[in-house]
């Protein structure tokens, strides 16, 4: 054991120079070594699409807690697969104490981002997350990093809408946004947001409403009964 943890030094070494074969070993060994000089490198390594599968794979049977500061940091990347890959090992590490990190994340500019942050928050159990998916259910063109009571932070700047194809984007990104908030507040049980879901039933997006109206049957709520009559009377 002890000559297995000198070692550590080199296999730091190896996650950072090579590829292939010799990554994976040396991410399997310093996984059964738990060693903490690990987390970081191997947290990078998503980066890495090359190593990505040895990161994934060790970081996922490890578990360590103190990898999700620097995997709530890769929410934040340009890249769409590191995120996702993020969140996914995020999905098996987060706990109560993980609630100020994801929490940060909704005052993000963009809408993705804040996205990834309420799926996790929806699962994680805990009723201080409910303000935050309230709050994401609101005008999907509309930060909550923008909005008078919560000004943006420097030097942090939002997703360059001018760009070919960013405002479709942005767009599907705002709508998840607010799909993920209903399906979380209906995880977490919000007896008190049905009121605010309800409203949702007059939603101009199709998405929108459906999402409501599964919310509300999975929340039991019996005080939208005759809105949800209404809202089926109009469609037929």
């Amino acid at each position: 054991n002890l000559c297995a943890k000198e070692a550590i030094p080199d296999l730091l070494e190896v996650l950072a120079r090579e590829k292939g074969a010799m990554v994976d070993v040396a991410g399997k060994v310093l996984q059964g070594l738990r060693a903490e000089e690990a987390i970081l490198p191997l947290v990078r390594m998503l980066k890495v699409e090359a190593n990505r599968k040895t990161s994934i794979a060790a970081l996922s049977a490890w578990k360590p807690k103190a990898a999700i500061p620097a995997l709530v940091q890769l929410l934040k990347d340009p890249d769409p697969e590191v995120k996702e890959c993020a969140r996914g090992i995020l999905e098996g590490l987060i706990d109560k104490d993980s609630l100020p990190e994801l929490l940060e994340l909704l005052q993000n500019p963009e809408a993705g981002v804040r996205a990834q942050a309420v799926a996790l928050l929806g699962r994680i159990g805990s009723s201080a997350a409910i303000p935050g998916l309230l709050r994401c259910l609101e005008d999907p063109q509309v930060a909550p990093s923008q909005k008078k009571e919560n000004p943006p932070r420097e030097p942090e700047s939002g997703p360059d809408l001018n760009a070919p194809g960013a405002a479709d984007r942005e767009k599907d990104s705002a709508l998840d946004l607010r799909l993920k908030a209903i399906q979380g507040l209906a995880n977490l049980g919000a007896q008190h947001s049905i009121s605010e879901i309800t409203r949702l039933l007059q939603d101009p997006a199709p998405e929108v409403r459906q999402a409501a109206c599964q919310a509300l049957s999975q929340l039991q709520a019996s005080s939208a009964v005759p809105e949800l009559i209404m809202r089926f009377k109009d469609a037929y």
